[in-house]
């Protein structure tokens, strides 16, 4: 019954007493590693509500204050280099830099203390993690009301990559508020706004004035430029159009699974999104719910293991290759139990 954070203070024991890196001065990898991820909760917080995990727009909040916290604030980063250094969460820890299975552990170590359900799962050479699904709702398809349209969307924000915005009818206009941001336009700031006809019902394909909020990195110099705003054929998108770009809104599903992949600063993934990056890795369609789903404990240490196996037998370390190798195997045995 131990979570994905005990085991993996297991390994980083055993590489401490082996000599690499050097042991932390606590007793134990697990004393130190929970009194770290205890801060770093503590951070996140101050930041939030204490209603937060309760529903899908609270929880992806709740993933953007804890990127704040470990990402912006703390300054952790994906790297690979030496991977037996990287494979120890206590080094992970001390110099802000990890694996994507370390980050992975680290993060879901910090989310399972707030409440967030959050799960590793088996991603082909890029460990994500997988936000469990709230309660969804009904889509609407119809001709709408104006106030039918406020909800949860997803949009690809260019190199940004995608991001959520919640979508509010107020006052006689739409708003778009990012739910999730990046370091132009951060996570709690409006990204656009249409104001609506005197007529509350809008066709699919009705086209609105928009004007919409960009700024410099760093949220600088914040201004609003014009656009359109089209309502989908089917009214479960919307498409915002601007001189030199056009963003298209899909609707969520509140009930959807989202994928976190912390190597990235915490990235938000929705399933279609690694459904294609699956595609691309050569997995065929069949395969892809499988590794999108959460894994067991000692799975994930047998990768950390698989891990520090190949990199013990490519810098011609034998003995502690077999080691590694011979973990891996009865981890695996008891995964498949």
């Amino acid at each position: 019954e131990a979570d994905c954070v005990s085991g993996a203070c297991e390994i980083s024991d055993v590489l401490h007493r082996r000599g690499s890196p050097a042991a932390p001065s606590s007793a134990s990898c697990a004393d130190h590693v929970a009194s770290e991820l205890d801060g770093i909760a503590a951070a996140v917080r101050d930041l939030s509500d204490s209603g937060d995990a309760d529903s899908i727009v609270g929880r992806l909040r709740l993933i953007q204050r804890i990127n704040a916290v470990m990402f912006d604030r703390l300054g952790f980063r994906g790297e690979y280099g030496d991977i037996e250094a990287s494979s120890s969460l206590v080094e992970s820890l001390a110099r802000r830099r990890g694996l994507p299975i370390t980050l992975s552990i680290l993060y879901a170590g910090v989310g399972t203390r707030l409440g967030l359900p959050v799960a590793v799962t088996n991603f082909p050479s890029h460990v994500l993690l997988r936000l469990e699904a709230a309660d969804g709702g009904e889509q609407n398809t119809a001709a709408a009301d104006a106030s039918s349209l406020a909800g949860l969307y997803t949009a690809s924000y260019g190199s940004h990559g995608p991001e959520v915005i919640e979508v509010r009818h107020t006052n006689g206009a739409l708003t778009a508020t990012k739910v999730t941001g990046d370091n132009h336009v951060p996570a709690g700031e409006w990204s656009w706004r249409a104001d609506l006809p005197s007529s509350s019902i809008l066709e699919p394909g009705a086209t609105l004035d928009a004007k919409v909020q960009i700024a410099e990195a760093g949220f600088t110099n914040p201004r609003e430029i014009g656009g359109t705003l089209k309502v989908g054929e089917d009214s479960s998108s919307l498409v915002l159009d601007m001189e030199d770009d056009s963003l298209v809104f899909k609707r969520c599903d509140a009930g959807a699974t989202w994928y976190i992949d912390p190597f990235a600063r915490g990235q938000l993934l929705p399933p279609d999104a690694c459904k294609t990056i699956l595609g691309r890795a050569g997995l065929p369609p069949e395969e892809h719910a499988k590794r999108l789903e959460a894994v067991p404990p000692a799975m994930v240490w047998a990768r950390m293991c698989r891990n520090l196996t190949i990199f013990s037998r490519r810098e011609g370390k034998e003995e502690a290759a077999r080691f590694w190798e011979g973990a891996e195997t009865g981890l695996d045995e008891a995964a498949s139990a």
